[in-house]
């Protein structure tokens, strides 16, 4: 198996001059040659219909297939790295609404994000189809459904919940832990005999 191996190796090196000295470089050579095919495997057709639908998207704001990216990346560089940019600016307006207290703070993460587009990007269009789309995604969810609807509605919860601390609090500052001892609270268990003298 390695003999045969190593005679396939050296007839590709021959023919491409490729290193196939460890097992890594032969894995990144099948998977070139695997990627590269997606696109070379294509006919004009089928290349326009896989544009359009990456165009179209692109344009709503949703996410390629690892298959579309592979092409996008083989036949349109450009076009590839500005989606990079577009994902990572989604991906970080969703993770910035997973930390959101309220939908009123969520509102403001979206707006921010929507306003911090510079009219003179040329993926604008495309930026904000992908924030919209992260957050019609994050407003189906449960966990904004839950969201109290205000900051102040946030602010009186929690003041709420800290009057019921302080109240355990008051209870627990009745017991004083330095005068209790074992010994007197079994002397004070211990029935009491009134004699008279």
């Amino acid at each position: 198996m390695v003999s045969s191996m190593n005679l396939v190796s050296k007839n590709v090196q021959e023919k491409e001059q490729i290193d196939f000295s460890s097992k890594g470089a032969i894995a990144r050579y099948i998977v070139d040659k695997m990627h590269t095919q997606v696109s070379d495997s294509m006919t004009d057709d089928e290349k326009e219909k896989f544009n359009s639908s990456i165009d179209t998207k692109l344009r709503s704001g949703k996410k390629l297939s690892k298959k579309e990216e592979q092409y996008l990346k083989e036949t349109n560089p450009q076009l590839y790295m500005q989606y990079v940019r577009i994902r990572q600016r989604a991906e970080a307006v969703k993770e910035q609404l997973k930390h959101a207290k309220s939908k009123q703070q969520a509102n403001n993460i979206i707006m921010q994000a929507t306003a911090s587009v510079s009219d003179k990007d040329p993926a604008k269009e495309y930026i904000l189809a992908a924030i919209h789309n992260v957050a019609d995604e994050f407003k189906s969810t449960r966990a904004y459904q839950k969201l109290p609807n205000t900051d102040a509605e946030i602010k009186k919860h929690s003041s709420e919940c800290n009057n019921f601390e302080e109240k355990e609090d008051s209870e627990e500052e009745e017991f004083d832990p330095m005068s209790w001892s074992p010994l007197q609270e079994m002397i004070d268990a211990m029935p009491k005999f009134d004699v008279p003298a």
